[in-house]
């Protein structure tokens, strides 16, 4: 089996913005929760089509992250990257949200303006683990082994704290993989 940094991340991004956002108390409307799950189970197109028929008096920074998330999937990058700025402008102190964010730009290749959003989910909740595994499929992209190691290592200690569910242990085995695979590509 190949391993696939993006296939990673992208599994942990759906997991952790769904144990992220779903804490949330704001939810304006029943379509966001039905959106979210259609998102869970790959109805990608039901859910972007849920998300944009909520009202404009209903609208939520949940409703922007989960839309952008829903283009995101879609490969809509330019809407995704707009419904996450709408999202961003009411909900700025959410590292989900930035980490969400730097997603769009690591799907265009844009490394360094993903790792200056990592650097404000950092800033926004330091020890957040999926800014780290994010930060280190950057560096690895750009080359930058030694920092892409030391970025899977931080993902590797702050994720050990959010629990032992099968889909974050899975997550770990593989970033551990990637390390060994950073430190052969380095050589």
């Amino acid at each position: 089996m190949k391993f696939n940094i993006q296939n990673i991340c992208a599994t942990a991004l759906l997991w952790t913005m769904t144990t992220a956002v779903q804490a949330s108390e704001s939810f304006p409307a029943a379509e966001i929760e039905t959106a979210r799950q259609a998102l869970q189970a790959g109805e990608v197109s039901t859910a972007i089509v849920q998300l944009e028929n909520i009202p404009a008096d209903a609208e939520s920074w949940e409703q922007h992250f989960w839309l952008g998330t829903a283009y995101l999937l879609d490969g809509q990058l330019n809407h995704a990257a707009d419904a996450l700025d709408r999202a961003l402008a009411q909900q700025g102190n959410s590292a989900a949200l930035w980490v969400q964010r730097a997603v769009v730009e690591q799907e265009q290749g844009r490394y360094p303006v993903a790792l200056q959003f990592l650097e404000v989910a950092s800033q926004v909740e330091p020890g957040f683990p999926m800014t780290y595994l994010n930060a280190a499929h950057a560096y690895e992209s750009m080359g930058r082994w030694d920092n892409a190691r030391s970025a899977y290592g931080q993902f590797l200690k702050h994720s050990a704290q959010q629990g032992h569910s099968a889909r974050m242990l899975r997550l770990r085995r593989e970033v551990l993989e990637r390390v060994v695979a950073t430190d052969a590509a380095a050589r």
